[in-house]
């Protein structure tokens, strides 16, 4: 018995082009797929505290009495913003990130100080995984801020 003749031959080929460009279109897929995080949220706050040590800055916020609870049972938290570039390869000029710039950062800082020290309340929130946990209670990581209208948004991984 022949596993291939002339004419099956082909259809073997054919068919395992076919299987490959799929596997190969579904693992491209999957990886750009990958990045894409939706969602967020946001709510009013007072900006309690705000600092900067070498370049990372700290910042404590009270969430309102009329606003829903944005992070669990933290009421009020600190964020530590320590700029990065993410995903790490974000800068290859054919990726498209909407991960915050550094002026954005610095830009949503300045903000920040500015709400403290005038005594003003700020709309906070965070994109996809906005914020990132620390072994601290009510403590989180940021890797960049970006303002939208007139929220704070916080990004800490992909979006």
């Amino acid at each position: 018995m022949r596993l291939f003749d002339a004419h099956g031959s082909r259809d073997f080929q054919d068919n395992f082009v076919r299987l490959v460009f799929i596997s190969l279109t579904l693992c491209l897929l999957s990886l750009l797929s990958g990045h894409a995080r939706a969602g967020g949220d946001f709510s009013q706050f007072k900006v309690l505290a705000y600092s900067e040590i070498n370049g990372v800055y700290h910042f404590s916020l009270e969430e309102k009495q009329n606003s829903r609870q944005l992070i669990g049972s933290c009421k009020s938290f600190d964020v530590r913003v320590n700029y990065k570039r993410v995903p790490w390869y974000s800068w290859l000029p054919f990726v498209h990130t909407s991960h915050p710039s550094y002026d954005d950062t610095i830009t949503a800082l300045k903000y920040i100080k500015d709400a403290y020290d005038s005594n003003k309340d700020v709309y906070f929130g965070y994109m996809g995984n906005g914020l990132g946990s620390t072994s601290a209670a009510c403590v989180f990581d940021s890797y960049g801020l970006k303002i939208d209208g007139t929220t704070i948004l916080s990004y800490y991984g992909y979006v």
